[in-house]
């Protein structure tokens, strides 16, 4: 019989929540988590998805899935809800389109990389849409196999 110190160490389970109210009340949050060694950081920002968001958030709603440890938020996604084009709900990640925005999804610690994309696709496998769109990821980026 194995006891209790013999088992392995499970990871914590994140607690992931959605944000659709005001996108300026995850300012300080979002600044805080972004990678500055990612190559997608400056695409990733607060800055440059809120200013996005200003200009190109018409028919749009935001959907950002936010993942904690314990209370405190150590990842997001940074997704918005739009009608597709054969009326069904869709979710893309904001700062896509024409804008020229690369290497966009989750926001956090290269360290907690796969445990951010796994939690963020178990959560995105329970909400009702018709599409997920994640346009301008990254190859290789954890959350395309989560």
């Amino acid at each position: 019989m194995r006891s209790a110190q013999s088992l392995p160490e499970l990871a914590p389970t994140l607690e992931v929540t959605v944000h659709c109210g005001d996108l300026d009340a995850l300012a300080a949050t979002w600044e805080a988590l972004v990678d500055p060694q990612h190559p997608g950081a400056a695409f990733r920002s607060w800055a440059w998805l809120s200013a996005w968001w200003k200009s190109f958030s018409a028919g749009r709603e935001p959907f950002v899935l936010i993942a904690s440890d314990g209370g405190t938020p150590v990842g997001l996604l940074p997704l918005c809800a739009e009608r597709s084009p054969l009326g069904g709900r869709r979710l893309v990640f904001m700062g896509e389109g024409i804008v020229g925005s690369d290497y966009l999804g989750v926001v956090g610690r290269a360290a907690d990389a796969e445990r951010l994309a796994r939690a963020f696709a178990e959560r995105l496998a329970r909400e009702p849409y018709d599409e997920l769109s994640l346009d301008g990821i990254l190859a290789g980026d954890p959350l395309l196999p989560a």
